[in-house]
């Protein structure tokens, strides 16, 4: 910085400072270098982060840029490591921070103020650092500004020679704007306004009322598949969706219908010269005469050309639009259209096409679907020598869905939304008008029907929806937009690494905690009175922070035979089987983590909660079933059981909870011969399903084929021992895909998000053919291990292996609640389970559980303890719960975050 600060720099520099304390991307991304500083401040926490730091738009000069390129990205392993690392440490961080800054309402510094920090081995460390306090005069300048420079660093990266290799400028150069692009997906909408007219095909945004839209109706469709679990008279839940300028977008097809219709003619003897460039348009009309009319009347087109025969214009266009019917295939499937289809299937419900197409197109049609992975879809047509309005054929079509609950309808035009309302008035309407087209409605209107109106099925994830780093609260890895997260590389240099006495701080103030609630919570019940000792203890088993799901589902008849006889109540629960680390997305390691820990922390708070009140307390049993329905090394195994046991001693529950293996309690209680028996049982009923799954291959229509295995097994599935129905075989698919073992990677980066960005599209051209046949082999994975996992459960029925059995008249504790059992909640405010993810501790001090992927998009950062391992996290904190105080540790938790930690109280 040069010249005397001014009072509004100084008034920026605070405001700038206060963000990079409580902003994660900032705190990440973000340092400053006031005059006269020594190193950028915050400091690196990193021990080998230096004081270097190297303008960016210095960097820019050919000879030294391309040699400072060269000494950061040169050490890689492989030109597509190279290009990721470049990427990730000199792009990613300006439109990181660029973007932290705008959602905060702080005007971003442009290259000009920002240098790289460099460690001293001059590796770029992936933060900026501000170096002039001056505000630029527009974001969009600043926007523009940022491209201009990438854009620069990319040729000189092309250029550099690493590894012997030039890379093609053409290629990095659009790596470099697909990547500025990601970086501006779905921006706020006041930034995205900011932003208005700078760099257009890189900014994106989503309404907020077509986001409400589209998550309400998701809503309605899970709500309604909830209940169709539970009474299997209720119809499936569905959304129909309109093809044409609805699901599918044929701006393609559009462009080259009015280049057909420009020809000369009267009243044009030179042509209609504006179609010849239709791109030139702000929107492009439609095959419906309303939106034409408006189209040629909006464009000045009448006035100009008063003579041409506009109707007769129509109808040529309209036959270039449809002929010949081959180019339908040209449609591009609207945008969110893949990722909303799959939503509707992953809540329980399915989409059906209703379209004024006729049967002969069928093929071109579902070519255009499959772009976006939709694969043999569901779709109903009108008769090829239909005479009739389509209007009324589109509202009679829905009569074929007499086997489905039509939830929601979505259309482009009124006409058939009205009919079609009338055919179903308790389904929703929806009016679509894709971006680039010229809509009904007059722009700010009413659509004629009072229909909600969305421009595309895009959502906002969830991700982009918190105010700060917070949990995704959500039920499975399907729920997250693991494309659009980001994975952060540099949240390792800001791990913090404890020591023993203050890991047991931690498990000292969890404990403490747990006991001290236990007791308050005994005391109050005591004092309101709740009459008997049966109900007292019932009561207290049923505490908000304990219960989950309805109270109705465990009685007061269920502890009564125990509490009358004075003994201990046996208490059974599943779980903790091992840690599910398979592809870095859901869990951090295979060991158990804090997670692990406080759920036993919690179980015994649940046994000392009930011993202030009734002595005997619990005596509580945990089958674990790491090795019952699916096969995994037993070295696994073993250091996840060690692990778990040293737990159980740490928090000193050892004396009420023992921990046994499932497989060896279900030995114990059929006997040598009739284990082997179920042994050769179950690979007989592998063979039944399987049999009754021949011919449907889930390779290659993956959500079809999943609806046929249910099917096909629904006379093959019977009813767990204690009555409650079995998942069905696409349910439980579900929940194993994303734990499954993965193909070996390519030479690529983010293998694991790369397939899970949409696992079940395995045709669309996007991904590409290495990452296609990853999905395949990860979904075929699955199949087999739901098969086999199916089996066991249904043979465990037939040799009446439930812990009814094991351990009759028990108190089964369950997370997934159901009649007869007592729902149970580990952790609270969170629907993951503690061996399905990583456990957290968040800002205030609570332990809960969340998805690694999901956590680390979010900003947190991991914390490593001598009690787990220096190369797994033992739990994960927000970036900005950390303080760096000596650089040779890096950051810290301090004391009083440290005894703070404790279990959610609801």
């Amino acid at each position: 910085m040069s010249g005397p600060i001014m009072t509004s720099d100084v008034a920026r520099w605070d405001r700038l400072a206060e963000l990079i304390r409580t902003a994660p991307l900032l705190r990440l991304y973000c340092a400053m270098l006031p005059d006269g500083a020594a190193e950028p401040v915050p400091a690196h926490p990193g021990r080998t982060a230096g004081t270097v730091v190297l303008g960016v738009t210095a960097l820019t000069d050919d000879d030294a840029g391309r040699s400072a390129v060269r000494e950061i990205v040169e050490a890689r392993d492989s030109r597509e490591d190279a290009l990721e690392h470049f990427l990730d440490r000199l792009v990613s961080p300006l439109a990181r921070v660029f973007r932290a800054c705008l959602d905060h309402g702080f005007r971003p510094p442009g290259p000009s103020s920002l240098a790289y920090e460099l460690s001293s081995g001059r590796r770029a460390t992936g933060r900026v650092v501000v170096t002039d306090a001056t505000e630029p005069p527009d974001a969009r300048d600043v926007l523009s500004a940022i491209r201009s420079t990438v854009r620069r660093l990319g040729v000189l990266f092309a250029t550099a020679g690493i590894g012997g290799v030039t890379e093609p400028v053409e290629v990095v150069r659009a790596a470099v704007d697909a990547r500025l692009g990601a970086e501006l997906r779905f921006l706020r909408p006041e930034s995205h306004a900011a932003l208005s007219g700078a760099e257009n095909d890189l900014l994106h945004t989503v309404d907020p009322q077509q986001h409400d839209v589209l998550t309400e109706i998701l809503r309605r469709v899970a709500d309604h598949a909830r209940r169709r679990r539970l009474d299997p008279r209720v119809r499936r839940p569905a959304v129909v969706l309109d093809v044409d300028l609805c699901a599918l977008d044929p701006r393609r097809r559009t462009v080259h219908a009015l280049q057909v219709v420009a020809a000369p003619r009267p009243g044009a003897p030179d042509g209609i010269t504006e179609f010849t460039t239709p791109d030139r348009f702000p929107d492009l009309p439609t095959y419906h005469e309303p939106t034409w009319d408006l189209f040629v009347t909006g464009a000045g087109l009448r006035g100009r050309y008063p003579d041409v025969d506009w109707d007769q214009v129509l109808a040529e266009y309209r036959w270039a639009f449809y002929r010949p019917w081959e180019q339908l295939s040209w449609d591009a499937p609207a945008p969110g259209l893949s990722r909303f289809v799959w939503d509707v299937h992953d809540a329980g419900g399915c989409v059906v096409f209703n379209t004024a197409r006729r049967h002969r197109v069928r093929a071109p049609t579902e070519y255009a679907l499959a772009q976006a992975g939709i694969v043999r879809p569901r779709l109903l047509m009108l008769p090829d020598d239909r005479v009739r309005p389509v209007h009324e054929l589109k509202s009679e079509n829905l009569r074929a869905l007499a086997d489905l609950e039509v939830l929601a309808i979505f259309d482009d035009l009124c006409e058939n939304r009205q009919a079609m309302a009338k055919e179903l008035p308790s389904a929703q309407m929806v009016a679509v008008e894709l971006p680039g087209f010229v809509a009904e409605r007059p722009p700010g209107g009413r659509t004629g029907d009072g229909a909600p109106v969305v421009r595309t099925f895009e959502t906002v994830p969830r991700g982009r929806l918190m105010a700060g780093p917070a949990l995704s609260h959500t039920r499975s890895p399907a729920e997250l937009r693991i494309g659009e997260m980001s994975a952060h590389p540099v949240a390792d240099d800001h791990a913090v690494r404890l020591t023993a006495p203050e890991s047991l701080q931690i498990v000292d103030a969890l404990t403490t905690a747990a006991d001290h609630a236990a007791e308050q919570t005994a005391e109050s019940a005591v004092r309101r009175g709740t009459g008997s000792t049966v109900a007292l203890v019932h009561h207290l088993l049923t505490r908000k922070q304990f219960l989950k799901g309805p109270r109705r589902h465990f009685t007061e008849e269920a502890v009564r035979p125990f509490v009358e006889r004075g003994a201990p109540l046996p208490v059974v629960t599943c779980g903790f089987p091992v840690k599910l680390h398979y592809n870095g997305l859901k869990t951090a390691g295979a060991l158990p983590d804090l997670a692990e820990l406080a759920a036993l922390v919690r179980l015994r708070e649940l046994q000392r909660t009930i011993t202030h009140v009734y002595p005997p307390g619990l005596r509580i049993t945990i089958l674990t079933d790491g090795n019952h329905y699916r096969s995994r090394p037993a070295e696994t195994l073993r250091a996840y059981r060690e692990k778990l046991e040293e737990y159980l001693r740490l928090v000193g529950g050892s004396d009420v909870l023992e921990i046994v293996d499932l497989n060896d309690v279900v030995a114990d209680h059929l006997g040598p011969l009739r284990s082997h028996r179920r042994i050769r049982r179950i690979e007989e009923y592998v063979g039944l399903i399987e049999t009754a799954l021949a011919g449907i291959d889930v390779t290659k229509a993956p959500i079809e084929a999943l609806e046929e295995a249910s099917r096909a097994c629904r006379g093959l599935i019977g009813d767990r021992p204690d009555g409650t129905p079995i998942l069905s075989f696409s349910a439980l698919f579900h929940s194993l895909v994303y734990s499954v073992h993965l193909p070996p990677s390519p030479a690529r980066t983010n293998w694991a998000r790369q397939l899970y960005a949409d696992v079940f599209d395995v045709v669309g051209p996007a991904a590409g053919p290495q990452i296609t046949a990853g999905r395949r082999t990860v979904l075929a994975t699955a199949w087999h291990d739901t098969v086999r996992y199916l089996a066991v459960m249904q043979v465990d029925g037939e040799f009446d292996c439930d812990d009814t059995a094991f351990f009759p008249g028990r108190v089964r504790l369950t997370p997934n609640p159901r009649p007869g059992s007592l729902g149970f909640s580990y952790l609270g405010g969170s629907c993951v389970l503690p061996w399905h993810g990583v456990g957290v501790v968040d800002a205030g001090g609570i332990v809960s559980i969340d998805y690694a992927v999901s956590l680390s998009d979010q900003g947190f950062v991991p914390v490593f303890s001598p009690l787990l391992s220096s190369t797994q996290p033992w739990f994960m904190t927000p970036v900005t719960s950390t303080r760096l105080v000596d650089r040779c540790r890096g950051n810290e938790l301090d004391a009083a975050f440290r005894t703070a930690v404790r279990l959610r109280r609801q």
